[in-house]
């Protein structure tokens, strides 16, 4: 051990033993810095996952698989390089970076010896605490048996109930029969998941929606059923999934379906990891397969191949025509169950890459049949939409990576011979400040099913862009990013009935110490802005936003504060809106105290803003839209019991002061006040 790492070991020892002595009661400190917990994660990563319209793209199934591993940590001293590039704001230098000095200085004592590793900024230090241990003890080559019998058994059930009815619930409901709901105005989800130490995973989940039957009262005991078998070799040799699972392929030109997120998290690396295959084990109805996946690794080869028959729900004409595919999961009405898994597709697909520490490349291809010809309604904006039976895509994919600079990207076409090109660089520049630059190309003709990939927004089509951004730490104690994005839709698109430009900036600044306290200011602005002399229903908007928040802890209490305005110009109408929030939680061993309380004040929908509040486990819906004049409040409690049993209870209530009913339709709500609660109990042997 050299003598200047053993310094710093001693260093870093000395000040968790002083932090520990001076904090009685508390959580210790890793190096200077208090360990992050899921909600600071949750909270963090979530104000990434926001699209250039301001909405939030938060998934049930982003958040499910990274609990998973919130759960069950990885060990940093065991750890391949491919499981740790399954955090998914972990880039491949810096992964690397990790699996290098891991190899010269093992065992790592303590994660504070992440300051010691180059290229890991201090976000990601932080929240790599809170997915990775640093387990010293030395474990013995497993058996299947112990695969088996020495894993870890979650069981989870939730509910959420509305404390009013929807006029969809009503019995004596004015709506028409086909708009009424079958159901019951409440949802739940029961899931049950086997870990061990993430190489064997194993899961059920169940779940019914707002207004979809129940037991007796449908078809089934629950809606929607998911069933997943994971197998990963702890050296990432060969992983296989059977049942419900996802995968991306490449860039995710072919196949793209994870963890991509806003304009924020390209910054970070969190989008579409090459190649890798995960289990479906969430709530969430859409964007899995159904069927068999696996990869193996032969030296500087790997293999990836994919299979899979799944229902899906769709809207079909007089001629058994398929003119749309609706990815909702909901079937709350006599005409939602009818759609309810009445078209089938066939996808298989693969991927054969050479890799080496240096340079990767390999091709993909990725193939889908539906059992139903797909005919959507003839229209300007969706000339060049799926048409047909049969759909094929081929793709070169590549990456480079040496030192400071790096580069991936992907180039593809389709069965209409159209192209599809992404290309990102990333170069670091005196350890802290990186710049990233992603140059994109696709063709209105580029439809594929499952494509999944950097844009702006709606499909992997039609679009061309460039986009640059930083993050950098110039201070210890300051965090600084922006970005810029350039692009330009050359066709008619649904919200845009002629050829749209668009342009979307955004810049913040936070300040922050060991100790969680941070002031962040940030300014986004966005405008899109359709060709005039193609039609005179010419479209433009722009949006500016202003955020600061603060927070602080004191001792077990922590607190934060958001205040945000915004104004937005719609074909030339403008409007304006604000809004304050102030979020306290108090935490010990034992409970868990988290409230909220925000007023709002926006002038149309394009002035919305949105709040994070804590959630009950296993529901993600961490943000909420406000729109118009009112309060939000919300209070979470949770306990636990017997060291086995979690207990989450959530009451959240809105009010508005503007109208005196809410929604339209089937989600009426004859009041000016809109109130729930959410329930949550989770057992682990």
């Amino acid at each position: 051990m050299s003598l200047t790492r053993t310094l710093s070991i001693f260093c870093i020892a000395l000040a968790l033993s002083c932090a520990k002595a001076q904090n009685s009661g508390q959580k210790h400190f890793v190096y200077g810095i208090s360990p992050c917990t899921w909600e600071d994660f949750v909270e963090q990563y979530s104000n990434m996952c926001f699209d250039d319209e301001g909405n939030s793209e938060i998934s049930e199934e982003r958040f499910d698989i990274l609990r998973n591993i919130y759960d069950n940590p990885i060990n940093i001293n065991t750890a391949s390089r491919e499981d740790l590039l399954e955090i998914p704001f972990i880039s491949d230098a810096q992964a690397d970076s990790i699996i290098s000095y891991v190899k010269r200085h093992r065992p790592v004592i303590s994660l504070g010896e992440l300051a010691l590793i180059p290229y890991i900024d201090y976000q990601t230090r932080f929240l790599l605490t809170a997915f990775l241990t640093c387990d010293t003890t030395i474990i013995q080559k497993q058996t299947i048996k112990d695969l088996i019998k020495n894993g870890k058994h979650c069981v989870g059930a939730n509910t959420i109930t509305p404390l009013y009815t929807p006029e969809g619930c009503k019995s004596n409901t004015s709506l028409e029969v086909p708009a009424r709901y079958l159901g019951d105005k409440n949802r739940a989800g029961i899931k049950y998941l086997y870990n061990y130490n993430n190489e064997l995973k194993f899961g059920i989940t169940s779940e019914k929606d707002i207004g979809e039957p129940f037991a007796c009262r449908g078809t089934s005991f629950m809606d929607a059923y998911s069933i997943c078998l994971y197998r990963k070799q702890k050296n990432g040799r060969y992983t296989f999934a059977i049942g419900d699972y996802r995968i991306s392929l490449g860039e995710g030109l072919t196949i793209g379906n994870l963890f991509f997120s806003g304009k924020k998290g390209i910054l970070y690396d969190t989008y579409n990891r090459s190649n890798q295959i995960t289990p479906h084990t969430s709530y969430s109805e859409r964007d899995y397969f159904r069927g068999a996946a696996g990869s193996i690794r032969l030296d500087k080869l790997k293999i990836t191949g994919l299979f899979s028959y799944k229902a899906n729900d769709a809207i079909i004409n007089s001629d058994g025509e398929i003119t749309s595919l609706t990815n909702t999961g909901y079937h709350r009405t006599i005409t939602e169950r009818a759609r309810k898994g009445n078209a089938y597709d066939l996808t298989t697909g693969g991927d054969l890459s050479y890799n080496t520490r240096l340079i990767s490349a390999g091709i993909s291809a990725a193939f889908t049949r539906y059992n139903k010809k797909l005919n959507p309604r003839e229209a300007d904006y969706n000339k060049y939409s799926l048409r047909g039976k049969h759909f094929s895509s081929y793709s070169l994919h590549y990456s480079f990576s040496h030192k400071n600079i790096s580069s991936k990207g992907e180039i593809a076409t389709n069965q209409a011979k159209a192209l599809a090109f992404i290309n990102t660089i990333k170069y670091i520049i005196g350890g802290h400040t990186t710049i990233t630059n992603v140059l994109r190309s696709y063709s209105k003709k580029y439809n594929t099913p499952y494509a999944e990939s950097f844009k702006s927004s709606g499909d992997v089509n039609n679009e061309q862009g460039v986009f640059l951004g930083f993050a950098s730490e110039p201070l210890r104690f300051l965090s600084i990013m922006g970005y810029a994005d350039l692009y330009r839709r050359p066709w008619p698109t649904y919200s845009y009935r002629a050829p749209m430009s668009g342009n979307d900036f955004c810049i913040e600044a936070k300040l922050h110490n060991s100790r969680k306290a941070y002031f962040s200011a940030e300014w986004k602005y966005n405008s899109k802005k359709s060709d005039k002399e193609y039609s005179a229903n010419a479209k433009q908007q722009s949006r500016n936003q202003i955020k600061l928040q603060c927070g602080a802890v004191f001792g077990k209490i922590t607190t934060g504060t958001l205040i945000a305005a915004t104004s937005a110009s719609y074909n030339k109408k403008s409007s304006h809106g604000w809004a304050v929030s102030q979020r306290t939680n108090y935490s010990n061993k034992a409970i868990n105290i988290a409230s909220s309380l925000a007023y709002f004040n926006t002038g149309s929908y394009h002035t919305r803003i949105y709040i994070y509040e804590n959630s009950v486990k296993y529901i993600y819906n961490n943000f909420t839209m406000l729109y118009g004049n009112g309060i939000r409040a919300s209070l979470l409690c949770s306990a636990k019991i017997m060291k086995r049993i979690a207990f989450y209870a959530k009451y959240g209530l809105t009010k508005y002061f503007d109208r005196s009913e809410i929604g339209s339709g089937a989600q009426k709500i004859n009041s000016s006040t809109k109130s729930d609660l959410s329930f949550c109990i989770n057992i682990t042997i």
